[in-house]
Parts: structure tokens; C-alpha cells; sequence
């Protein structure tokens, strides 16, 4: 778990839910020693959010999932990142993107059986 100032009241409740797994955090990191924990990493998954796009940056396999926000504009520019998406006409919202299918394409990433190349296609976006 990744969080700095703007996550801080969002992240101290999820450490007093007992059903939270008690997860390793960086908090509050200097930019180059995130980059540097994020590189490391065999995949990140993350939201629309500068962490996403810096974890993409240093070649980290990346999962940004994305509600309303286009992903053709804002997404993550790397081979190895690719976005998930609720499918229209649902509300574009990331309570429409279940952690089932949030795992399922982890899996399928970090595996690499992923169904297509996230480098040969412009905009890699999986609409779920």
C-alpha cells in the first residue's frame, strides 16, 4: 500500500478495519525513493493517480483502473500498463469493477495471458 498526504484520513481508517489484510505501506515517500520501491515491484495496481503513472514510468507491470476519466487522455504510457474500465452503460464508477475482475486481469498480466499485447495497441483499455 502507497499513500502521501491526500490519502492520509482514507488510509488511517482502512488500518483500524479488522477485515483489511495488514499489508506493508510506504508512506509518504520522497518521490525518487517511490520510484525505486515501485520499480521493484511485480505489479501495481492503482487508480487514476500520479503513483499509477510512476509506477508505468519505471517499466512495472500496472493495472490502473479508471471510472469517468478517459484513459485515451489520462492513461498510463508504457508497454506494460494497461487500464480496466467499467463497461458503458454502467456508471462509469470504480464500484462497478469488481475485485474478482480487478484479480482475474492482474493474474492474466502478471502471467501474461493477458487476450492482446498492451505495447501493440494504442490504448490498451479492457471495458468489464
Amino acid at each position: 500500500m502507497v499513500s502521501g498526504p491526500a490519502e492520509q484520513e482514507h488510509t488511517s481508517l482502512l488500518w483500524q478495519d479488522e477485515r483489511v489484510p495488514s499489508w506493508p505501506c510506504a508512506r509518504q515517500l520522497p518521490l525518487p525513493h517511490l520510484a525505486a520501491l515501485l520499480a521493484r515491484c511485480q505489479a501495481v495496481v492503482g487508480h487514476d493517480s500520479g503513483v499509477t503513472h510512476l509506477a508505468a514510468a519505471v517499466g512495472t507491470t500496472t493495472l490502473a483502473l479508471f471510472g469517468p476519466t478517459d484513459p485515451c487522455v489520462w492513461g498510463p504510457r508504457s508497454r506494460r500498463a494497461c487500464v480496466l474500465q467499467p463497461r458503458v452503460p454502467q456508471p462509469l464508477t470504480l464500484q462497478n469493477l469488481t475485485p474478482e475482475i480487478v484479480t482475474q486481469t492482474l493474474d492474466a498480466l502478471v502471467r501474461e495471458t493477458f487476450p492482446f499485447v498492451p505495447s501493440q495497441i494504442p490504448c490498451t483499455i479492457k471495458q468489464v
